[in-house]
């Protein structure tokens, strides 16, 4: 297992036990109710990711939905050496979505820095848009709000 896969797998770990409750095993209980105000966001997405301080790339990602609004996954940019990194949080009523995403890869020319971050946005059945600020305080950084938009 590469380095980067060892990092990605290591961030996914650490955003689900902070986001989707990693008290360890737990008897098994009923699914939850359905709530009709928080989408399904499970499944197959492709978009880009975007910012004023780099072009527009291409990415896809995978997400899974566990229980009613628990959302983990990973996304990657098309250019298969580039960036990557994995998702956690949780969809919210109306719309909405707050979690973590990691930023791992070659981050060269984008300004962006590794690390964990803070998204907020939305998140349908059909499209997410979420953003977060990336500080710059890393080798090549610059302060930037970069935007993640995906679609079915």
């Amino acid at each position: 297992m590469s380095s980067a896969s060892r990092r990605l797998a290591a961030s996914l770990a650490i955003c689900a036990i902070v986001n989707c409750g990693g008290n360890g095993p737990s008897p098994p209980t009923s699914p939850p109710a359905a709530d009709p105000t928080i989408a399904n966001v499970a499944g197959t997405w492709t978009g880009s990711i975007e910012s004023s301080a780099f072009a527009s790339r291409p990415i896809s990602a995978i997400l899974t939905q566990i229980g009613v609004d628990c959302v983990d996954g990973a996304w990657r940019t098309a250019a298969e050496s580039e960036l990557l990194g994995a998702i956690s949080g949780f969809a919210q009523p109306n719309n909405s979505f707050s979690g973590f995403l990691s930023v791992e890869g070659s981050t060269d020319g984008t300004g962006l820095c590794p690390g964990v971050f803070r998204v907020t946005g939305s998140a349908s059945a059909t499209g997410i848009k979420w953003t977060w600020v990336n500080d710059g305080n890393c080798a090549g950084g610059v302060e930037q709000t970069v935007t993640f938009k995906l679609q079915r």
